[in-house]
Order: structure tokens, then C-alpha cells, then sequence
């Protein structure tokens, strides 16, 4: 199952987004996020990072992969890291997944904006 969800924030430092797990997930299943986003323009490299909550350590656990941004859009898959549990990042009784995004500038004028178009769960 997928789920999408719209992003209307347009400015990027930190940026959290939630899903919810459809009903018997988990087991054998896996969690990726397919995100595509751009930077408003050339004065500044910027690269962009996932991470996932794992409501078993209570602490966000970064996707594997870094997602250079350029001014033309462009997605990305983020996958768990090879050997997690999927069920550890599924909060029991509600079923929400949280995922942090943060913008990560390696060079460049101080303000340059993430535009992010879409953010997609895949729960499979």
C-alpha cells in the first residue's frame, strides 16, 4: 500500500511528516520513502537527509543515502537500513510512522530554499 501526502512548506531546515501503517502491516513488510524536492537556485550546494522514529529506542534513526538537491526536481527512495524491523518504526496504537527531514548545506549563500513537491510512504 502507498500513501501520499501533499507538502505545502516550501522552506526547509527541519521538517517533520507523518503516515499511518495500514492495518496488519509489519512481519515481512518494509518501509521506504520516495521524496522529490529541488533548491530555489545555484548559489549554494544543499543536500537532503531522512531519518525514520524508532518507537522502540525512542530515538530517529537516519535513512541510508543523501539526496543532493539541484534546481530541477528530482526523487529519491529512502529505505530502512538493511536489517531493521519495520515494526520498531510503527508507534503501537496508532500506527504512525514519523519521518525528520533536514536540509544539509555544504556550501554557499546562507538562504537558499528547499522545495520539497511530494513525500511518499511505501508501505510494501
Amino acid at each position: 500500500m502507498v500513501r501520499c501526502l501533499p507538502i505545502n512548506s516550501r522552506i526547509l531546515s527541519f521538517n517533520s511528516k507523518t503516515a499511518t501503517a495500514p492495518v496488519g502491516f509489519g512481519g515481512d513488510d518494509t518501509i521506504s520513502v520516495d521524496i522529490e524536492a529541488s533548491r530555489q537556485n545555484d548559489n549554494a550546494t544543499l543536500n537532503l537527509r531522512g531519518s525514520l522514529f524508532n518507537f522502540s529506542t525512542g530515538v530517529y534513526v537516519t535513512l541510508p543515502g543523501i539526496m543532493p538537491l539541484s534546481t530541477v526536481d528530482a526523487v529519491q527512495n529512502f529505505a530502512l537500513p538493511s536489517g531493521s524491523d519495520p515494526d520498531d518504526f510503527i508507534q503501537p496504537g496508532t500506527s504512525e510512522v514519523r519521518l525528520l527531514l533536514q536540509t544539509l548545506q555544504t556550501t554557499g549563500l546562507p538562504i537558499v530554499r528547499t522545495q520539497l513537491d511530494e513525500v511518499l510512504f511505501n508501505f510494501e
